[in-house]
C-alpha cells in the first residue's frame, strides 16, 4: 500500500501565516505594554503615586523578561527601548507626584 506524502504548503499560505504571526507578536507586545504602563497609572490613581511607581518598577521588569528582546533585528529592539523608556516615565512622574504629595 503506498504512503501517501501530506501536501506541502505553498507560498502563499506561508506568507499568510507568516503575517498572522507577526499580527498575533505585535498584539501581545501591545498588549504587554498596555499592562506595564496603565496599570502603574491605575493603582497611582487609586491607591496612591508611592504604589504606581513600585508597579512601574516590577512592569519593567516584566518588561525585560516578557517583552521583546532588543536583538536581533532593529523593529523589535526600537519596541523593546522604547516600552522600557515608557514604562520608566510613568514611573518616574508616579515618584515625582509621590514626592509632592
Amino acid at each position: 500500500m503506498p504512503q501517501e506524502t501530506p501536501p506541502e504548503p505553498s507560498q502563499a499560505d506561508s506568507a499568510v501565516s507568516e503575517r498572522w504571526e507577526f499580527a498575533v507578536a505585535l498584539l501581545a507586545i501591545a498588549a504587554l505594554l498596555g499592562f506595564c504602563t496603565g496599570g502603574p497609572i491605575l493603582l497611582g490613581l487609586s491607591l496612591g503615586p508611592g504604589i504606581g511607581a513600585a508597579a512601574s518598577l516590577l512592569g519593567c521588569v516584566a518588561w525585560i523578561y516578557l517583552g521583546p528582546k532588543p536583538m536581533p533585528g532593529f523593529l523589535a529592539g526600537i519596541i523593546a527601548v522604547n516600552g522600557l523608556v515608557l514604562i520608566a516615565a510613568v514611573g518616574l512622574a508616579q515618584f515625582v507626584q509621590w514626592l509632592i504629595h
